[in-house]
Order: C-alpha cells, then sequence, then structure tokens
C-alpha cells in the first residue's frame, strides 16, 4: 500500500488541533439556547466531519447547498449524505461559532467573531518559523457584497468588494500571517497606513531582519519607510509613485516618456541611503530600494514595435531582483481561489471564516511541496485531506442518523400518567409542539422525541 504523503496527516493533526482549541462545550451550550434549540449537542468529530464536506466542496461543486444530499443519479454524493445527514449540517453551520458572544458588548474589535480563528491559524503558519529569505506583502480582497463598517469598495479591482486582507508571504506563495483590516484604529500613531501595515505585518512574523529581503508595491513604498526598515536591519526594495522620493529628484515622468526606450535615471541619498531607480520601456517605471544596486545591468526579452519581434534590452539589477521577489502574494491568492469552498452562508463572517480554511490548505499544499518525495498537485491534496476527514470518522459517528424517532415511550414513569391534548403547545424540553401532557405535572411534554421520559428521570 502506498504511504500516505506526511503533510496530509500533518494537515489532519493541524487541523484537528485548531477545532479542539475552537470547540468549547460551556460556549456550545450558550449558543444552542440562544438558537432555541436545546436538544442540539455537538462533539469535536462532528466539526471535523463538517470540516471534510466544507474541503469537499472546493473540487466538487453545487449550484446549492442541500443538493449534495439528494438522492438523484445526477447529483448523488454519497461520501457527504452517509456520513451526515442535511439537518445535522445545517444546524451545526447555524450554531457555529469562535468566541464567546457575551463578550460582545465590551469588544470594540468589528471583527471580534473571528479574531481567535485567525490568532489561531497565524500561530500555526509560523509554527515552523519564516524559512523563506524573501518575503511580500501585499493586500488580497475576500469578496462581499453585503452590509459590514469593515468591507471595502477599491476601484478597478478584479475584486471590487469585499473585506480588504494584508499579507505577507513567501516568494512560492506560502501566507505566514495576514491581517483583515477593519478600518481607521482610534489607537492608531501618526505614521501612515501603509507604513503600520508594514511594521505590523513584520512583526507578526518576528524574523530575525538580518536574514530577510521584503518586497512591496507602490501603496506602502515611500522613502520613509525604507529608511526605517534599513534602520531595523531589513532589507526592503519596492515600485513607488512619483511623489514618494522626497529628496531623490528624478527626472519627470514627463521628460523620461521623451527619452528611448530602456532608458534609466537614478538618484542616491548618502544621508539615507536610498536609491530611486526610474526606468522607461512601454511605461515609466519608479523604483525604491534601501540595499540594491542599478549595476550590472540585466537582460530582458521585450516586444519591439519597430523590428516586429522580441529583442533583449537593458534593464536595471534592482528591478531584475523585485520581478523575481514580488508577486507571491497573487500565488497565494490564486491557491485560494482556484478550489474555493463553495457552501455560502448568511453571516457576514462565513466567507472570512471559509477563506481562512481554504488559506490553511493551500498552506498545507505549499509545505508538501517543499517536504514530500512523491509531490501532489493542489488538487489531489486538497482530495486527500477532505477524503481523510470523511473516512476516518465516517463509521459511526452519525450512523444513527437514518434511524427515526421510536414512538414507543413509556406511558407511565414513577407515577406519572400521560394525557392527550385537545390543541398543540410547546413542549418544555424540545420547545416543538406537542399534544400530550403529564396528568399530574401538568408539563406539556413530547413522547416522540423521549421528552416525557428524560423530564422525569
Amino acid at each position: 500500500m502506498a504511504k500516505r504523503p506526511f503533510q496530509v496527516v500533518s494537515e489532519y493533526r493541524r487541523l484537528e488541533e485548531a477545532i479542539e482549541n475552537i470547540f468549547n462545550e460551556e460556549d456550545n451550550q450558550k449558543v444552542t439556547y440562544e438558537k432555541n434549540n436545546h436538544e442540539f449537542q455537538i462533539t469535536v468529530d462532528d466539526l471535523k466531519l463538517c470540516f471534510g464536506i466544507l474541503l469537499l466542496t472546493g473540487y466538487h461543486s453545487l449550484p446549492r447547498e442541500r443538493l449534495y444530499w439528494s438522492l438523484d443519479e445526477d447529483l448523488h454524493v454519497p461520501s457527504v449524505s452517509k456520513v451526515m445527514s442535511k439537518n445535522r449540517f445545517v444546524d451545526i453551520k447555524k450554531c457555529l461559532h469562535f468566541c464567546d458572544n457575551d463578550t460582545a458588548s465590551r469588544s470594540t474589535d468589528k471583527l471580534f467573531k473571528v479574531r481567535p480563528l485567525a490568532d489561531l491559524l497565524i500561530k500555526k503558519f509560523l509554527q515552523w518559523g519564516v524559512f523563506h529569505e524573501n518575503l511580500s506583502i501585499d493586500e488580497s480582497m475576500i469578496k462581499y457584497f453585503e452590509r459590514h463598517p469593515s468591507k471595502q469598495f477599491i476601484r478597478g479591482k478584479p475584486v471590487r468588494f469585499g473585506y480588504k486582507n494584508w499579507i505577507i508571504a513567501s516568494y512560492d506563495g506560502y501566507c505566514f500571517a495576514f491581517d483583515i483590516y477593519c478600518g481607521k484604529s482610534v489607537q492608531s500613531s501618526n505614521e501612515p497606513l501603509e507604513t503600520r501595515v508594514v511594521k505590523g505585518l513584520l512583526n507578526k512574523v518576528n524574523a530575525i531582519p538580518q536574514q530577510h529581503i521584503v518586497f512591496f508595491d507602490n501603496f506602502f513604498t515611500s522613502h520613509a519607510l525604507l529608511r526605517d526598515l534599513r534602520d531595523a536591519g531589513y532589507r526592503a526594495t519596492g515600485t513607488a509613485r512619483e511623489n514618494r522620493t522626497k529628496s531623490c529628484s528624478l527626472l519627470s515622468i514627463k521628460d523620461m516618456k521623451k527619452k528611448k526606450q530602456a532608458e534609466f535615471d537614478y538618484r542616491f541619498d548618502t544621508a539615507t541611503k536610498i536609491l530611486f531607480v526610474r526606468w522607461l520601456y512601454n511605461s515609466v517605471c519608479t523604483m525604491g530600494t534601501n540595499y540594491d544596486f542599478v549595476h550590472p545591468l540585466g537582460k530582458v526579452k521585450r516586444w519591439s514595435t519597430t523590428e516586429g519581434r522580441k529583442t533583449d534590452v537593458d534593464i536595471p539589477f534592482v528591478f531584475q531582483n523585485y520581478n523575481k521577489g514580488m508577486g507571491c502574494v497573487d500565488q497565494a491568492d490564486q491557491s485560494v481561489a482556484v478550489y474555493r469552498t463553495a457552501i455560502r452562508g448568511k453571516k457576514w463572517w462565513w466567507v472570512l471564516f471559509t477563506s481562512m480554511l481554504d488559506l490553511a490548505v493551500a498552506n498545507a499544499w505549499r509545505l508538501h511541496l517543499l517536504t514530500a518525495d512523491e509531490k501532489l498537485d493542489q488538487l489531489q491534496f486538497r482530495r486527500s485531506t477532505a477524503r481523510l476527514y470523511l473516512r476516518k470518522l465516517a463509521s459511526g459517528i452519525d450512523g444513527r442518523r437514518h434511524r427515526k424517532p421510536s414512538s414507543v415511550v413509556p406511558k407511565i414513569v414513577q407515577g406519572h400518567f400521560v394525557q392527550k391534548l385537545s390543541n398543540q403547545l410547546r413542549c418544555i424540553v424540545c420547545h416543538k409542539k406537542a399534544r400530550w401532557q403529564c396528568k399530574r405535572c401538568l408539563k406539556t411534554l413530547c413522547i416522540e422525541k423521549g421528552c416525557f421520559e428524560k423530564y422525569h428521570t
């Protein structure tokens, strides 16, 4: 028998530990009473099965959630319907939570519902350390169209509406940490937003400054940020906007466009040792760095309209290094988007939860590629993980789901008799409508679900 890849088992253990930390019997009891469903009970194994179903929907997508339990020949999914009933899954989804709701009135965090889960996942992502030299910081959008104070609108982006998520990732797309943007903070310092984001993410990963190079785009790059990172020991490079070069007065973009293609201009600030380079090809691009150089010039293939073919053109050395180190967050986004969880929810935090779940699986797959001898692509890895949850837990956990409630309930329990009511009232145990009452206690109790016996014993 082929040996199961290490990372599939590793991901199972990591998510299993996360589920056990999230699951709290006391909080679960509170939510069941808030939902007016006193009979509902949940275990850690139930959560694992629920998460396994969510992972399966990432590569086995159906138009509606209930179709996963359909018995029609063109829709039937035995791996889902045989391990958990539809009503059970809906109840778990309805009562799923990650924090104590009593703390909502005292919390100023707009994302308090998922903050414990986010902190736990970041801790798990960093348990192996920051094992790449090149780090990339960029924004990612989590699609969301309903109302929430943290929802953002960014014009011109592929995903215009949703939650903005700051991510720091390695060169191959492994996410080390993330921070969901909640808007302007009351406790924010005088530093601009882009500076706070970069410093905050670097503090989260707690990396050794001298061992890493940080790349970011023109939203973050400024003369002050490059100087502060250099003082902290970080090597950093990023594209820059025209008005952020400060004392490094380069040729204006208007003047650069008049020059020949592949021309460049640069200025070096000797006081802070910051270099800014402006390069022209089809458009003008400005790069800022606190460690890199202009020379030696490299060669890249670019299309020449005059010659009608690709030709070699000169490119500054700092641009070459930036092209190699940037784009990591886009790879992480692509890994999450290609097999995104298909089941939707009405709660504002549901898309954040499923996005974190998909990101955890994508990270586990990246670890698998780094360490496994027999490498799996992402689809194979996700299938192996989902099937591991469903197969390992399927036997005996929800096997009772097909049994209908027994109608044979004792009519007499310790001298208490059952009598039928003329109209339906609410059962005091399950709060469902019932036509039965205890003749001695005068309490409405249903006998179909065993509430009569449960109340008196």
